[in-house]
């Protein structure tokens, strides 16, 4: 949470809080956690709400790992109090993109960016002998409120291979910041990724001035420097510069 004093973890497929320090599991108020079929938990900065995954495919034994869902939101209040979930954005908002994954508040706490695919992985390696297979993916903003998500096409640039999106917390000159990873080519075969479906970071500007506007906020990303084009990168995280001494 904001404060930094209450840690929400997926246990196998159920939800629990946790004190960070301890690791101990707390007991909360008012309506329990989703204790079966939920995944990829997220606080809303303000601390007021949670989000997740409702996972609708029954096949699912954990919370990475599966093809169909609900974004749903939860009420936090004081005291470790929950309010019962509610339904967000139902089954990706998108006929062929049904799992919905990784929700991520915008600074304000007023957006949710999403992604949703085809398979809640991303990748996976399939059949036998196993093929590493590259799953369709999109990026979607909503509102905390609901309504109809927004397709983030201009950060994608049309690949629908784009998962883990993660707001910035930061908030300047009328934008706001999301990284995500894409298989999308970088570079040349030489000095890149050209060809070889490699997952990098990415992030896109999320023009404030066109939220809540029905078009699509985002703007052509930029491939994050200082990555390793060999290597496969898909879960990046801001953190605030240290103090200075």
């Amino acid at each position: 949470n904001a404060d930094g004093t209450r840690l929400l973890i997926n246990d196998t497929l159920s939800l629990k809080l946790v004190d960070p320090k301890t690791g101990m599991v707390l007991p909360t108020q008012g309506t329990p956690l989703p204790a079966a079929m939920a995944a990829h938990p997220t606080w809303s900065p303000d601390g007021t709400l949670i989000a997740y995954v409702a996972v609708t495919d029954s096949t699912a034994t954990w919370a990475v790992d599966y093809v169909s869902g609900n974004l749903m939101t939860i009420a936090a209040s004081a005291g470790d109090t929950f309010g019962a979930p509610s339904l967000l954005v139902a089954q990706g908002n998108d006929p062929t993109l049904k799992a919905p994954s990784w929700p991520s508040f915008s600074p304000d706490s007023q957006y949710i960016a999403f992604a949703a695919g085809t398979n809640s992985r991303g990748r996976n390696a399939i059949g036998s002998p196993p093929v590493e297979t590259v799953f369709p993916g999109g990026l979607f903003l909503v509102g905390r409120a609901g309504g109809a998500p927004t397709r983030l096409d201009a950060a994608c640039g049309g690949q629908l291979e784009c998962y883990l999106p993660c707001f910035s917390p930061y908030d300047a000159g009328g934008y706001v910041w999301l990284v995500f990873y894409s298989v999308r080519d970088y570079g040349n075969t030489q000095a890149g990724t050209k060809g070889t479906k490699r997952r990098q970071m990415w992030v896109t500007a999320i023009d404030k001035t066109k939220l809540g506007m029905g078009v699509d906020p985002s703007s052509v990303p930029y491939w994050l420097p200082e990555q390793d084009p060999t290597t496969d990168n898909m879960s990046a995280f801001w953190a605030p510069p240290p103090p200075l001494q």
